[in-house]
């Protein structure tokens, strides 16, 4: 260290020198043996207090030379600086927005996730703030997948949404209709190659190339449809105030023009901004989920769906297996469970002809009786971990769990937070803390601890993710307050550390206890 103060002392007292001297002109040339030193010159002169003036160039593999700026030369290299300080991807991201132009995904949830964690800020635990922050990274985001889906002029247009099959259909009805897409200079490869499939410059192209294909459509059949209403009520005689009814509808229409080009009457001169097209901006598909979509600027329209097979299963006891469930509802199998958290899940029926089978209500101790201790299949039982609290699960419809207000969102809410203050109380009662331990966190930790069986769904897996309660949730339920974990780096930054870190710091912990012992 010693030896790195006396370096930095003599390389300033050398340039402080010739600064005073009348020979600025001339390069000052001073030795630097490796790489280390010469970065350190190379910070000593990006100092405020040589504002800007002097820079440093590699004369050969032992020395380097400093040179005094002219006022020109200057100003050049700090206008050079300035553009590779901002050029980042954020800066990106919020020169995009200040043009409010759209931003075009396919199929685009996690690539909105993902951009948001890495570029923006750390996700947050709740959807309605990840909604507000995506609307104030952009505020205009429209996912082509979503349009293909359920706009009312294209979802009966295609056998399939996935990327490759839209554009392939697009651009044919592109070249049909003589619309051309020029790609930029030097990107002539797109053009030839088909194999540049996935790769992130051609998804994009082949993405703003089914927008734009889509828009176009939409404008068209829109102003077809109401020219054919517009003639209808003509025919009928029933026009009355066309020009007020119909002004918002005539706006539309007028976008496009006889040839296909923007009426020049329009008010917004960009066909884009019509309302058949702005109405399904900001709705991001979301693939195997009840409500199919996510709106970042609404609330969803939850769609009435019957699903028949699926049964909601509350008062489910700890520790039960999901093969014990099957032995006690042997006349639905073959099934699968999916869990909410650890005393409610989803059974689902997968054969059709069973689901009739089902009975609705509490299961009864008469059916769990034979698995009990002194009865013929205690050994099955214990293998299953079937106790006495199993005769009290109950079965619930998916209709009669859909108009039940408890078994919807705050009811499940509710219930995480009653099992997380029980399982503090029963930490309490053990060791006398208020450690929270809830099964909901075994898959964050390397607990070993064959004393408390995990269930399992029918892939033999736990069920981590879905049982997962909310730690900040948690706390404040329980009237203690939430602290943020952060690391060495991100505590001199002041950034709580991304959740996805968590599991390191608790296995670093675990490590330290164990040399401690």
């Amino acid at each position: 260290m010693l030896t790195l103060y006396i370096y930095i002392y003599i390389y300033r007292h050398s340039i402080n020198k010739w600064l005073q001297s009348e020979n600025t002109s001339k390069p000052l040339i001073i030795q630097t043996n490796n790489s280390f030193i010469r970065r350190l010159v190379h910070q000593e002169l990006q100092d405020g207090k040589y504002n800007g003036y002097l820079t440093g160039r590699l004369r050969d593999t032992k020395h380097m030379s400093i040179h005094k700026l002219s006022e020109e030369e200057r100003s050049a290299n700090m206008r050079v600086d300035n553009v590779q300080t901002e050029l980042n991807f954020r800066r990106v991201i919020e020169l995009i927005n200040q043009t409010k132009c759209p931003v075009i995904v396919h199929n685009g949830y996690l690539d909105i996730l993902h951009t948001i964690d890495q570029f923006w800020q750390y996700l947050p635990s709740s959807v309605i703030e990840f909604k507000n922050i995506a609307n104030e990274m952009w505020s205009r985001t429209v996912d082509t997948k979503y349009l293909a889906e359920f706009h009312p002029h294209l979802k009966k247009c295609f056998n399939s949404t996935v990327l490759g099959s839209l554009y392939n259909t697009v651009s044919t009805e592109l070249l049909e209709a003589e619309v051309s897409l020029k790609i930029a200079d030097g990107y002539d490869r797109y053009s030839q190659d088909e194999d540049a499939q996935h790769e992130a410059g051609y998804d994009a192209f082949m993405t703003g190339s089914i927008f734009i294909g889509f828009a176009r459509f939409i404008l068209e059949s829109e102003a077809k449809k109401l020219e054919r209403e517009k003639s209808t009520k003509i025919k009928s005689g029933k026009e009355k105030n066309m020009d007020e009814s119909d002004s918002d509808n005539e706006s539309i229409a007028t976008t496009l023009s006889e040839d296909g080009q923007v009426a020049k009457d329009t008010p917004d001169p960009s066909p884009f901004g019509a309302e058949i097209l702005t109405s399904y901006y900001n709705r991001i598909f979301v693939a195997r989920c009840d409500i199919p979509y996510i709106d970042l600027v609404n609330e969803e329209q939850m769609p009435v769906i019957e699903v028949p097979n699926r049964f909601y299963m509350t008062n489910v006891p700890e520790g039960i297996t999901v093969s014990g469930i099957e032995t006690l509802y042997p006349e639905l199998r073959p099934m699968s469970v999916h869990w909410i958290n650890t005393s409610t899940a989803w059974l689902i029926v997968k054969h059709d002809n069973r689901i009739e089978l089902a009975k609705e209500g509490i299961l009864g101790e008469e059916r769990v009786k034979p698995f009990l201790r002194g009865q013929t299949r205690q050994y099955e039982g214990e293998a299953l971990h079937i106790t006495p609290d199993a005769a009290k699960i109950e079965l619930f419809g998916f209709e009669r769990w859909r108009t039940k207000p408890e078994f919807q969102t705050n009811g499940l809410q509710n219930a995480d937070v009653k099992e997380a203050q029980g399982n503090k109380s029963v930490n309490e009662d053990n060791n006398g803390s208020g450690e929270i331990s809830s099964s909901t966190e075994s898959d964050d930790s390397d607990n070993d601890n064959d004393e408390q069986p995990e269930k399992l769904n029918n892939d033999n897996t736990t069920p981590s993710s879905p049982r997962r309660v909310d730690q900040e949730s948690i706390m404040a339920a329980i009237g203690e307050s939430y602290i943020p974990v952060g690391g060495n780096a991100y505590d001199d930054l002041g950034i709580p550390l991304p959740p996805s870190f968590r599991r390191g710091l608790k296995r670093k912990a675990t490590n330290d206890e164990e040399k401690e012992d």
